[in-house]
């Protein structure tokens, strides 16, 4: 065989090579559909592109009115109510034009607080407003789909800078396309679809047998003390519950339990501090530097963390929580240092660190309360202080509210 041609079957090697990986890692070169892209080792289809800057103003303008217009300007203010508004005691879900609403009444009577906590956060900032849009259209789809059980996380993308992505992690991505497609304009963001991380309940109480589950910090009302966890480790049987959120197949409250101190099932912090209420503004800085966050008390995880991005909506197979989360990494350690961002061979938390209070490391900034977690990216969810607080307001019905921790 001639040099030519010896050189012709290396590089028709080569090209078939190139062709395979280009088949397997970039899609969009080939098949001129997406742009697959990787990021901390996820890869996703960037299903919809950002949409010009004003576009986004334009939907996020359009949802604050709506929401303006329902609730009324000082329902959205983090005033304590004499009574709710009128159109705070049913649900509210947008709905692009013409698909038939999915609204549902509330179970409990504590849902339309739980509703005014989360409109009045997300009212702060352009980007949450277009982060739930995105989620009450997720919804709505999955209302059509009943008990799907995919895993399904609607957060925004921490690595989008110039315009804002939303990324929702699916293993069944082909029930959500077509309307994502299809309602594109609508949404004013772009959207990436990705393989979910499958965040699971980060303990339960054993009656009878011990607890696996902790209470972070302390709520204090007036002369009134209660302790803050998470109202899915508590047994049915238990008796020091002051409130508890229903933690249904659907909620929109936060996974949140006050218990009475009179009645000391769990440990309570000996030596309380007093804590103060990351703002959203707070929240937002802490994730553009993806700050250093620390859990309290430390019970099974590694404690230490960073703040990753935003989590407007997630499902753990069991229940599907509608309420503003914060997702939490756990930062690389030792020699995995040197390549920088984020490991996945440690945890933030585990399993019987449902109900610690995370906070700004170094400071007594309460970001929220551990609820769950997931076992593929190591990441931590932790309901947001700030709607997480007005809820509680809300719930014992007053604006002196203080918070203590270890």
């Amino acid at each position: 065989m001639r040099w030519p041609e010896v050189l012709a079957v290396l590089v028709g090697i080569a090209g078939a090579g190139l062709g395979v990986w280009l088949l397997l890692r970039r899609p969009k070169l080939l098949l001129k559909r997406a742009d697959l892209r990787i990021r901390d080792n996820e890869t996703g289809w960037l299903l919809l592109s950002p949409p010009p800057d004003e576009v986004s103003e334009m939907r996020a303008a359009e949802r604050r009115g709506a929401l303006l217009n329902r609730f009324g300007a000082r329902a959205l203010t983090f005033e304590i109510l004499e009574e709710l508004p009128i159109g705070a005691s049913t649900e509210f879900i947008e709905s692009p034009p013409g698909i038939e609403s999915s609204v549902r009444e509330f179970v409990t009577r504590t849902g339309p607080f739980a509703q005014l906590a989360r409109v009045s956060w997300e009212v702060q900032d352009r980007n949450l407003l277009l982060l739930e849009r995105v989620s009450d259209l997720i919804i709505g789809i999955r209302r059509r789909h009943e008990r799907l059980d995919d895993g399904a996380v609607v957060r925004l993308d921490s690595k989008a800078k110039d315009a804002p992505i939303v990324v929702l992690e699916t293993d069944a991505p082909d029930i959500y396309s077509p309307d994502l497609m299809r309602f594109r304009d609508w949404l004013g963001v772009g959207v990436r679809i990705t393989r979910s991380s499958r965040p699971r309940m980060q303990g339960r109480c054993k009656a009878g047998n011990g607890l696996d589950g902790t209470v972070g910090g302390i709520v204090q009302c007036g002369y009134d003390t209660f302790g803050l966890t998470c109202a899915h480790v508590l047994s049915k049987e238990c008796l020091s519950a002051h409130h508890r959120c229903a933690v249904t197949n659907e909620s929109i409250e936060p996974d949140a339990a006050l218990l009475r101190t009179e009645m000391p099932c769990f440990t309570f912090p000996s030596v309380p501090r007093q804590c103060t209420v990351a703002s959203v503004e707070d929240v937002n800085q802490m994730l553009r530097t993806h700050g250093n966050v620390s859990m309290r008390p430390v019970v099974h995880g590694r404690g230490e963390g960073a703040a990753y991005t935003r989590v407007s909506f997630f499902s753990t197979g069991l229940v599907d929580y509608h309420f503003p989360h914060v997702e939490i990494r756990p930062k690389r350690e030792g020699i995995d240092r040197l390549t920088g961002g984020y490991t996945t061979t440690s945890r933030f938390s585990d399993g019987g660190d449902s109900g610690s209070w995370v906070f700004e490391k170094g400071t007594d900034n309460w970001i929220g309360l551990l609820v769950a977690g997931d076992s593929i990216e190591r990441s931590s969810f932790v309901a947001e202080s700030q709607p997480l607080f007005r809820y509680i307001g809300l719930v014992l019905k007053s604006r002196n509210v203080d918070l203590f921790s270890y």
